[in-house]
């Protein structure tokens, strides 16, 4: 099953940017803006409590209980009432007195983050606010609290620590990258499961191929991300409760605060290939390509078009999700005696070849060229046969790139190139094979080797030109 993953739409020096990225450094990717101001951030949770609380500590040291070392209740007692508590755990008030600390929804956490922000410190048996804390305190230093409120969050502090769920190193390593996917699905209203195994995680940790904590998975990135990010002001929805046993589920969706506090810095998202000429004026030319993948049975192969003035980086990227590969290995385009591909200093001793970014497809053919090779995972060595069957003008009013034909399913990445899939395929189809069960567990469940989906190919296509996610492409995503 194919999914509406964002990240189509990078190239791959974007893409390794926000998964290198680091959320504690103000001058890497995630910039947050310093021109917010005090009313764009009113009524913020995560802001407000942390400010409610400094201001309480700034009037004097506070005991911490012997027991857990936690603040006394007659210090819980007197700012319980002053925090916002998520409407979503009002009930948690309704079932506990609320005396202690870890009975007060968000108190705790937020105690343990304002200590790893150095905003508060607990010092023989006292705890008290530092210098530090009491100068972002002021009014006019809000901004600056709460940008390091956010980083210090989903850069220092741990955050599996309030849930109880597995900990997973990579969601949190490569949170970058995972709200910069948010931010593009939740522009519309989505659901978890959507944004769940779209976000970096470790599929090994979570079974998700296997399938054997999908749901968990799901809550998870829900409880640490998406509920994080609303108690910062970024995203609205989740689940709520109604009554003591009724549950509400409503989409998420990014605020309006979203675009206004958050930013990444890698530069403008490729130039969309659509042609949407005017019915008397020029239309650009479209290449329309064959790509076969070479060995398997049953045939795979798909016909599209794109605009022949393309550089092979975003052929590449076109070719990829049409086929329905992951992008997750090195590639290269062989043309004649041409090697192409990405550019990468590392390998460029041992194996020479042009950069993929400075050339066009158009430049790169002519009548002795017009059958080039497309290879994917040189471990697994997919070849893919690309025959330029056309070079014409592009219709008026027509998308490009587009998907014209198409025959069956991309092989599951990593599965062992043309061998390695044939016999995978053997295995899937033989119940009494050695290997049956542990293969249908590997790919997840039934898999049809002649299944396709040519519309939503499209809509990856769309996607990947252009990076705009359509209200009706989350709706038919959902659906599948």
């Amino acid at each position: 099953m194919i999914q509406l993953d964002p990240t189509v739409a990078l190239s791959e020096d974007q893409r390794s940017l926000l998964a290198s990225a680091d959320v504690r450094d103000p001058k890497d990717v995630l910039r947050i803006s310093g021109s917010l101001t005090l009313e764009q951030l009113t009524g913020v949770r995560m802001l407000t409590n942390a400010r409610t609380l400094l201001s309480a500590l700034a009037e004097g040291p506070v005991r911490a209980t012997k027991g857990r070392g936690n603040f006394e209740r007659r210090f819980v007692a007197r700012v319980r009432d002053e925090l916002l508590i998520r409407p979503d755990d009002e009930w948690l008030l309704e079932y506990s007195r609320g005396e202690n600390e870890e009975e007060v929804p968000g108190l705790h956490v937020l105690r343990v983050v304002l200590g790893v922000a150095g905003l508060l410190k607990k010092r023989n048996g006292r705890f008290s606010i530092t210098e530090r804390g009491r100068r972002l305190l002021q009014p006019g230093r809000a901004v600056e609290l709460y940008e390091l409120l956010l980083r210090t969050y989903f850069g220092k502090f741990n955050i599996f620590y309030p849930c109880g769920y597995r900990e997973d190193p990579v969601i949190q390593r490569r949170i970058v990258l995972a709200l910069w996917i948010i931010r593009r699905l939740a522009e519309h209203p989505v659901g978890s499961k959507s944004i769940a195994y779209l976000i970096p995680h470790d599929e090994m940790r979570w079974h998700t191929r296997l399938g054997s904590y999908k749901g968990e998975l799901e809550h998870a990135v829900a409880a640490v991300v998406l509920e994080a990010l609303q108690s910062f002001g970024l995203l609205s929805g989740g689940e709520t409760i109604r009554g003591s046993r009724s549950y509400e589920r409503t989409p998420w969706q990014v605020t309006p605060l979203f675009d206004e506090a958050i930013s990444f810095d890698i530069g403008a998202l490729p130039s969309p290939g659509e042609v949407d000429a005017a019915p008397d004026g020029p239309v650009p030319s479209i290449a329309r390509l064959l790509i076969t993948l070479d060995g398997v049975e049953p045939p795979v192969w798909r016909r599209v078009e794109v605009p022949a003035d393309i550089t092979f980086e975003r052929l590449h990227a076109y070719l990829v999700t049409a086929m329905g590969w992951l992008d997750y290995h090195l590639h290269a385009f062989e043309i004649g005696r041409r090697r192409i591909a990405a550019y990468d200093a590392d390998w460029e001793s041992e194996w020479p070849h042009e950069n993929e970014a400075g050339i066009t497809l158009l430049e790169a053919l002519d009548d002795r060229h017009r059958t080039f090779l497309y290879r994917y995972d040189f471990g697994d060595d997919w070849e893919h046969v690309v025959k330029v069957q056309a070079v014409e003008a592009g219709r008026p009013g027509t998308f490009y790139p587009r998907c014209l034909e198409a025959s069956g399913a991309c092989p599951p990445e990593d599965s062992g190139g043309v061998p390695g899939y044939l016999r995978l395929l053997e295995a899937l189809a033989d119940p009494a094979d050695p290997e049956h069960d542990h293969l249908v567990e590997w790919v997840g469940g039934a898999f049809d080797p002649e299944a396709v989906d040519v519309e939503g190919i499209n809509r990856l296509l769309r996607l990947a030109a252009t990076g705009e996610i359509r209200a009706e492409d989350l709706d038919y995503f959902a659906s599948e």
